[in-house]
């Protein structure tokens, strides 16, 4: 009953002292908008990266190739290389993957057709590329199992080099080369936008992955094995699935290859964002720490100039409890005003400095290439209502704690002392 009373009596108060309330409540407010606007951009970053990762196929992905510093050792190559006979055993025996593709390296060529030159980027692949990568191809067809089984000298193009070749006209089934070679175009692919960290998909042509070792690199292993697992969920299991494989068919040799997945990814992405955030929430702490630090001030000026009436009402029969609650019920009402307010502002903090960040990433203040590379990227702010909550909750535990001194300060007051107060 006494703390509802103390409640009642600080919005009577308040009513009586906008202008201080107001500042009080902004000191605070101030801080949590910050708080809460920062955490929504750095969980952004998280959902930012996973969209990206998503939208390139690789958020399902197990990649697995020799590791480079292998290359320059003389290992047994029966042992470290990657060959079609690892796939089949992937495929077989490695429950949590969906699809397995396998890969070249790309290398950079000069394409050309009918006098038109311009620069390609050529790999090796199978059929099960476009399940793989979730792409397909707008007109023709994408590379059949007929064509790997002969090394057939087919290729299908990327949009961009369609365009700077052929002006988007028929291109199905002319002629382009390829470095020294001549391949025939059968396929052309849909278009896909660069990914962060992804680039140049337009300028691909995809030849079967025998004609590229039999024209163009002259080996018969495979340099990247790429699997994609049923879900995110069981990348993990996949990948050390296929470790498992692998070791038993390299003789216990699967240290020699680099394993990617997209957690590895995804945990330093999160341990990046989480510093960041950290350090721009310690610096919103402190803005909150001087908001508390004025809410205090402010109860001391107010328990100052209501010396008087802490006198009156000691005389008729306030206890000391009575008026310690009361005005810790003010610091904790301007706290509590303060963290909801600071809680909506923030939470439009956030999507402004989202738009800011967008509107950044599509300006001419930075270079075309990444202006290209995010053009269709549109910077998530996540609010987490959960940290929101804390927020507002942590500004009424601070404006209690910091009421505590001048709350107790007034209750201490003696009647005949407050009421000679002038």
């Amino acid at each position: 009953m006494r703390a509802f009373l103390g409640f009642g009596l600080s919005i009577d108060t308040f009513r009586r002292n906008k202008l201080r309330t107001f500042l009080g409540v902004v000191g605070t407010g101030v801080g949590v908008s910050m708080i809460v606007g920062i955490l929504a951009v750095g969980d952004g970053l998280r959902v930012f990266i996973l969209r990206e990762m998503e939208r390139a196929g690789e958020l399902n992905v197990v990649k697995v190739r020799l590791g480079d510093w292998v290359e320059a050792e003389t290992w047994d190559p029966k042992t470290t290389r990657l060959t079609m006979a690892d796939l089949g055993a992937i495929q077989r025996y490695c429950p949590n993957v969906k699809t397995v593709s396998p890969e070249t390296d790309r290398q950079w060529m000069w394409a050309s057709s009918e006098g038109v030159l311009t620069i390609s980027e050529i790999l090796g692949v199978s059929p099960v590329y476009t399940d793989a990568y979730a792409w397909g191809v707008q007109a023709g067809r994408f590379i059949s199992a007929d064509d790997l089984k002969t090394g057939a000298k087919v290729c299908v193009i990327g949009t961009e080099l369609w365009t700077r070749l052929y002006q988007r006209g028929d291109a199905i089934g002319r002629e382009i080369a390829l470095g020294n070679e001549r391949l025939r175009i059968v396929g052309i692919m849909a278009e896909k936008s660069d990914t962060l960290g992804l680039q140049g998909y337009g300028r691909r042509a995809f030849l079967p992955l025998t004609t590229m070792q039999q024209r163009y690199t002259g080996k018969r292993h495979i340099d990247v094995i790429r699997a994609q697992a049923h879900s995110f969920e069981v990348v993990d299991q996949a990948g050390a699935e296929i470790r498992r494989v692998l070791r038993h068919t390299h003789n216990g040799q699967d240290w020699m290859f680099d394993f990617w997945t997209p957690t590895s990814s995804v945990r330093e992405t999160k341990q990046t964002a989480a510093v960041l955030t950290s350090v721009l929430v310690c610096i919103a702490g402190i803005t909150l720490l001087v908001g508390a630090i004025g809410i205090m001030n402010l109860m001391l000026v107010s328990v100052t100039e209501r010396t008087s009436e802490i006198g009156l009402r000691k005389a008729v029969g306030a206890t000391r409890l009575d008026i310690l609650l009361q005005f810790l019920a003010e610091a904790a009402l301007i706290g509590l005003m303060g963290g909801l307010i600071g809680v909506l502002v923030g939470v439009a903090i956030g999507h402004g400095m989202a738009m800011g960040i967008t509107a950044f990433l599509h300006s001419t203040f930075i270079s075309k290439v990444v202006r290209e590379m995010f053009k269709d990227v549109i910077w998530p702010a996540v609010i987490s209502w959960k940290a929101s909550g804390i927020s507002a909750l942590v500004s009424l535990v601070i404006g209690v704690f910091f009421g505590i001194y001048p709350a107790r300060r007034a209750s201490r007051l003696t009647p005949v002392d407050a009421l000679r107060y002038e």
